[in-house]
């Protein structure tokens, strides 16, 4: 796993991190595009399985809120409203 602009092979998929308003548009494009809902299961735990290897092994795109892993090792962090 890699940034976009560093990586030096061709990806098997992507992963994109964004607030909500963000990950609302790139849904609502690749709706548009494909004709077709995106699919997300939501557990709590395990979400790499989510957003890693469901879109490897169906080529289709998914949701996922980042799991506890991601929150400790990557440092991802949830939006605050205030």
């Amino acid at each position: 796993m890699s940034p976009w602009f560093k990586n030096l092979y061709e990806p098997d998929c992507f992963a994109f991190y964004g607030n909500p308003a963000q990950i609302m548009r790139m849904v609502q494009a690749i709706v548009f595009e494909e004709g077709t809902r995106i699919q997300g299961n939501f557990g709590g735990k395990v979400e790499c399985t989510e957003y890693l290897v469901a879109p490897y092994l169906t080529g289709k795109p998914r949701i996922s809120i980042p799991g506890m892993g991601d929150r400790i090792f990557s440092m991802t962090r949830m939006m605050r409203w205030f």
